[in-house]
């Protein structure tokens, strides 16, 4: 198996949805209150699994879309609240097929409530068990993410390298950094002698970068001053190129704070790229 599988996201979040199933069932097991073995793993397996796709594509969907800007933990909790509606929706559908009795339901008598009142008292008694799963899902980001964090950086005067990301990557980055770029919930590093993609995330990724070194130009991108040959301004639309002839789009958002950068001045960390 490619060794990068074993290191993505997706494969522990799976390992761990797998472990809670198998725990849940065996718990289940013991209690005495199933009908057969194998239908009690199966069953949950299914339905933790289908927990986390829905609680994982709710998260990649929010980070792709929301702004760089917004706090980790407002995404997170968005995500458990968004995907708790589809889940429990599939979650009332699985019970239908397998046979087991609709939550909230009583055949008849006064005490019978509709199904949109029924479905809203699912939404109840799922959440506490929804935010537990969604919180053991979410460890290797706080477990490998905190593993990623440099533990210093070299001074931009001595050799403009930075000891970025180390921890994460084998064999270490070689040469200094052109820019980063979002990818989804990776990020990809743009050096002057290679390209790598890691495991982080952006946001982090541009508040542990040295503002003395570069800047963020679009929600997607942070570029470093040395890195930059030319800026390219054609009516409202200003682009960056860098000394690897790549072009970076700056968005309007920042090119209030990037268009100063390049004006005549000798305090402006971008007109030290030429000779640093």
């Amino acid at each position: 198996m490619d060794k990068n599988l074993y290191n993505s996201e997706e494969f522990r979040i799976g390992i761990i949805a797998i472990l809670a199933a198998l725990l849940i069932a065996a718990n289940e097991v013991t209690q005495g209150g199933v009908q057969g073995l194998i239908s009690t793993y199966a069953y949950w397996v299914v339905r933790v699994l289908i927990e986390s796709v829905f609680f994982v594509a709710t998260l990649y969907a929010i980070e792709k879309f929301i702004p760089d800007t917004a706090h980790h933990l407002v995404v997170y909790a968005a995500s458990m609240f968004i995907s708790l509606i589809p889940f429990t929706l599939a979650i009332t559908s699985l019970d239908l097929i397998v046979g087991l009795p609709e939550l909230g339901l009583e055949q008849g008598g006064e005490k019978s409530i509709t199904r949109f009142q029924a479905f809203g008292l699912e939404l109840v008694y799922l959440f506490d068990n929804h935010l537990v799963l969604c919180l053991l899902l979410l460890l290797p980001r706080f477990l490998f993410s905190k593993g990623l964090k440099p533990d210093g950086y070299l001074q931009a005067g001595d050799t403009g390298q930075i000891r970025l990301f180390h921890e994460s990557i084998e064999p270490p980055l070689e040469g200094l950094i052109f820019r980063i770029e979002a990818q989804e919930h990776y990020i990809r590093i743009i050096t002057d002698k290679e390209k790598r993609m890691v495991l982080y995330r952006f946001s982090d990724a541009v508040r542990e970068m040295p503002e003395s070194l570069g800047m963020q130009v679009h929600r997607s991108h942070w570029v470093a001053y040395r890195a930059i040959e030319e800026v390219l301004k054609e009516g409202q639309k200003l682009q960056l190129q860098l000394l690897n002839r790549e072009i970076v789009p700056v968005s309007r958002s920042f090119q209030s704070r990037v268009e100063p950068l390049f004006e005549p001045h000798p305090d402006n960390p971008a007109n030290t790229k030429a000779s640093s």
